[in-house]
């Protein structure tokens, strides 16, 4: 019915908001409930920028998953594969 760009670049359109409206709304809450440097508002900028990057970059995992695989019972398998090393080699399990 449509072509594969017209679908993807109409579904990026389209959620483009959602791109700055949950993260924005995450950092307003998260930020000032845990009062982190709450006398620099360049520092909460900083903060709404990585949590902006990071809602985008798993926005693009997600569809990287979702187009690499076509059973979505396979896509949830192999999700947590992919991401069990990025947590390994990212240091949250470093003391």
């Amino acid at each position: 019915m449509y072509s594969i760009p017209a679908y993807f670049f109409a579904k990026v359109t389209s959620e483009i908001p959602m791109f700055f409206i949950q993260p924005i709304l995450m950092s307003l809450i998260g930020y000032f409930a845990l009062n982190l440097n709450l006398l620099e508002t360049k520092c909460y900028f900083v903060f709404l920028f990585i949590a902006i990057s990071l809602y985008v970059a798993g926005g693009g995992f997600g569809l990287l998953i979702g187009s690499a695989v076509s059973n979505k019972q396979v896509a949830v398998s192999l999700t947590p594969i992919v991401i069990i090393p990025f947590m390994l080699f990212a240091g949250f399990f470093v003391n």
